[in-house]
């Protein structure tokens, strides 16, 4: 099977239910070498899945820090895009959405020639 050919559920759904099942992602990668995604799930309802100790927690800095800027996110899947833009969101940025790439060279060629005014929300999908 050729693995860019993309057959599987995609990282964002799979983010999805795990979360919704109170479960975890730990991933492991290697130049080379591949990457393993581990998911775990709690076994009963009411418990909350643990990442193994000796796996990294992901987090975002806790200082004073606030990002700025405009990040156009372009993705076919309306999932990946609901998920990366509510990530840059609560990261600070203003977020563009848009479902094709030729929404996107539209509106980096509209914002390289100054154009006053973009829709924030391109959500055709």
């Amino acid at each position: 099977m050729d693995s860019a050919k993309g057959s599987g559920l995609g990282l964002a759904i799979v983010h999805s239910i795990i979360r919704k099942h109170s479960g975890a992602i730990d991933v492991e990668s290697s130049p080379g070498g591949g990457t393993t995604f581990t998911l775990y799930i709690p076994a009963r309802s009411g418990e909350t899945a643990a990442v193994s100790p000796s796996s990294p927690a992901l987090t975002v800095p806790q200082d004073d820090t606030v990002s700025s800027g405009l990040v156009l996110v372009m993705d076919d899947e309306a999932m990946v895009c609901d998920v990366a833009g509510s990530m840059l969101e609560h990261l600070g940025y203003e977020v563009l959405m848009v479902g094709d790439g030729g929404q996107a060279i539209d509106i980096y060629r509209r914002r390289l020639s100054g154009a006053p005014h973009l829709d924030q929300r391109q959500d055709r999908f």
